[in-house]
């Protein structure tokens, strides 16, 4: 296996770029469900073929190869593993074996993400995340994979972004499965939190030689206005939208003062869970993509208003922030002190065009240049910052965004499935060739 003081990669995941969405036995997920109802996402797209990474993964994997990355963060379409409650279907776990062996012939480490928002429509049906029985159906699912993978996979991520599959698709309703409900949306939160415990749990009597840790958005946002009142809205915030995930993994509990401010919210907190779900991670991965400016008040859905700034923005409309990254490293490093951070992703959408064989991305080009070098200032700086995952490496399918918004540094023609290397992708393999070299 690679050994390096600092790994340099690229992330994606499956819902995203797999497509065969019913093939060799997988069942639908509830991204499937939500993407074919119409109204839910940009003109009614889904991920049924996307990038076809499915049948395409050897010409991905020599794309990574080229590029000269040291890892591959990629996660594991539940459904196509487990299609059933209790079946394991042996098509969808070879497929993960093959990738994995293709990865590793290429000497890159797979950093493995084991739920990336695609949730089994069948756990969905029996209430999905609002069932305390999902998080023990995840920790069935995390041990089929170490059981299968964990003799070449060393790397794993509990989940990513839980905000995401409890703001977004519990109490916003803009992501699968649609729901916008105040108190699902804190018990789902628990019952996440609980599900990384318990895989923690599980990674550590399964592969006791393993790293593991889970995969998190902070929001960390400027006050951007002086006075109590400002400064008690960004205390609120940050207490619902990064606090509520981070302070319990840290043995820290749930934040008290949400609580506190919304009596009637409830969290069905059990015996034990609390130490579960502060079991010891090796690792803490970071998305970060923009940071916000924020002012009072806090609305009746735990957000404020966020103040429009001069910065350049990407095509998610996001204010591209370097120094946020740097700043919001030194946050969780101050208060959580963890052992290591990966940004597992960080990246940015633009207004792609691809001319005669080549995209010109100078944006990109320019947003991931500053990123990685406050990434490497952090370090410096005593943070343990010890990799960087480039989201992504393909186009793909943004979520309700459908495929408006491209992400990736390998442009995808989507109805030839044609891969072409933006310009930011030899920007990329040339920071890396700079900064490090593949042993």
């Amino acid at each position: 296996m690679l050994k390096k003081d600092f790994i340099w990669g690229c992330a994606t995941s499956s819902y995203q770029i797999e497509g065969a969405a019913s093939q060799d036995g997988r069942t639908p997920s509830i991204w499937d469900t939500f993407s074919h109802q119409p109204g839910n996402v940009f003109e009614d797209e889904n991920a049924d073929t996307s990038c076809d990474h499915y049948h395409r993964y050897k010409e991905d994997i020599r794309l990574l190869d080229e590029l000269g990355v040291d890892a591959y963060r990629f996660s594991i379409s539940w459904s196509r593993v487990l299609p059933a409650l209790t079946q394991k279907s042996k098509k969808g776990l070879d497929f993960y074996n093959r990738l994995v062996d293709e990865l590793l012939e290429k000497n890159i480490l797979p950093f493995i993400t084991l739920y990336h928002w695609d949730l089994p429509q069948y756990l969905q049906d029996k209430g999905g995340w609002e069932q305390r029985d999902t998080a023990y159906h995840f920790v069935d699912y995390a041990r089929t994979m170490f059981d299968t993978l964990g003799d070449r996979v060393d790397n794993w991520i509990t989940l990513n972004e839980p905000w995401c599959s409890a703001v977004l698709g519990h109490m916003l309703g803009t992501h699968a499965p649609g729901k916008t409900d105040i108190q699902i949306t804190h018990t789902v939160i628990h019952h996440l939190l609980l599900a990384h415990g318990l895989a923690m749990q599980a990674l550590r009597s399964e592969l006791p030689n393993a790293q593991g840790g889970i995969t998190v958005n902070p929001f960390t946002p400027l006050q951007g206005e002086e006075g109590q009142e400002h400064t008690e809205a960004l205390e609120s915030y940050v207490n619902f939208h990064t606090c509520m995930y981070l302070d319990p993994i840290y043995g820290r509990g749930y934040p008290q003062k949400h609580l506190s401010q919304n009596p009637t919210i409830t969290l069905p907190i059990k015996d034990g869970d609390m130490d579960i779900i502060a079991s010891p991670t090796d690792f803490i991965g970071v998305n970060y993509y923009t940071e916000q400016i924020l002012v009072a008040p806090i609305n009746n859905m735990f957000f404020a208003e966020t103040l429009e700034t001069s910065a350049d923005k990407t095509e998610m409309g996001w204010d591209v922030v370097p120094d946020g990254l740097l700043r919001q490293l030194h946050w969780i490093n101050n208060r959580y002190a963890p052992k290591t951070i990966y940004i597992t992703e960080n990246g940015a959408a633009f207004n792609d065009l691809k001319n005669n064989d080549r995209v010109k991305d100078s944006k990109r080009v320019d947003y991931i240049q500053k990123h990685i070098s406050k990434t490497l200032q952090s370090a410096r700086e005593g943070v343990p910052v010890r990799g960087y995952f480039l989201w992504s490496l393909l186009d793909n399918f943004e979520w309700d965004k459908g495929y408006s918004k491209r992400f990736g540094i390998v442009y995808c023609d989507y109805s030839t499935l044609e891969r072409t290397k933006k310009d930011s992708f030899f920007s990329y393999k040339q920071l890396i060739l700079e900064h490090s070299s593949k042993t």
